[in-house]
């Protein structure tokens, strides 16, 4: 949990008052959240986590394939020519 005394709190009055980076608490659910973008009349924020031990988390990624050129051989000059 944060630490209150060093730290200022107070009540959102507006959304608009809220900028990226700002922490906010949920006063019905008391979880904490990051506030990462802001749309006029909505706000999107985000919780986070500390990993710690790897073998506790999966990743999700979207699949990246590399594409595969073929290069075709360099035509040698004939040297038979008749």
């Amino acid at each position: 949990m944060f630490n209150t005394k060093t730290m200022k709190t107070e009540d959102v009055k507006a959304l608009s008052e809220l900028e990226t980076g700002d922490i906010v608490i949920s006063k019905v659910s008391k979880l904490t959240y990051v506030v990462t973008a802001h749309y006029g009349n909505r706000v999107v924020a985000v919780r986070s986590a500390d990993i710690t031990n790897p073998i506790e988390w999966t990743v999700i990624r979207k699949e990246t394939t590399t594409p595969q050129i073929q290069i075709p051989p360099p035509e040698l000059p004939n040297e038979q020519q008749g």
